[in-house]
């Protein structure tokens, strides 16, 4: 699977997003590619690893993506989805904000995108799943995609009815 992302970032264009705990060699590919403009890593590892970004770094905060980013000024997104799971619900309606071309999401074997699919379906987007022995990876074409504030407001609140109503059940089997 590292082979395979390997690949794909050498292939980056333009401004990346990177979101959660890599790999050295895939930070370092991402520092050695000249085509990438920018590129913002967003970690909730506190360590003081300094790694040789030639100025690509930024620190800056999950809850404030589209505030910090504007409509589709950012090119990829690439993250951990073990760092997005808490975030879902207002991540998926904010990386179709501000991505313009691809979302790559990274996971163990067990991982059930199911979830994740359907949610970025409702945006129209293409979505294609890699399988490999470590770990699956998930490629969401954004290209076509297109938001609504309404469509948004009512996706969160169907969200939210959903997640309130699998608490309750969880809680009445339990």
């Amino acid at each position: 699977m590292i082979k395979e992302l390997l690949k794909i970032v050498k292939k980056l264009d333009g401004k990346l997003l990177v979101i959660g705990n890599f790999d050295t060699k895939i930070l370092n590919c991402i520092n050695n590619n000249n085509n990438i403009i920018s590129c913002d890593i967003l970690t909730s590892k506190n360590d003081d690893t300094k790694y040789d970004t030639k100025g690509k770094q930024k620190k800056i905060n999950i809850s404030s993506l589209r505030r910090k980013y504007k409509k589709k000024k950012i090119n990829y997104i690439i993250a951990d989805i073990n760092e997005i799971d808490k975030y879902l619900k207002t991540f998926v309606k904010d990386s179709i904000f501000i991505n313009q071309k691809e979302i790559i999401f990274l996971s163990d074997k067990n991982y059930d995108y199911d979830l994740i699919k359907n949610k970025y379906k409702r945006y129209k987007t293409d979505i294609e799943v890699l399988n490999y022995k470590d770990g699956k990876i998930l490629k969401i074409n954004t290209v076509k995609a297109k938001t609504n504030k309404i469509k948004d407001f009512v996706y969160y609140i169907v969200d939210t009815i959903l997640n309130i109503i699998d608490l309750i059940g969880e809680f009445l089997v339990s």
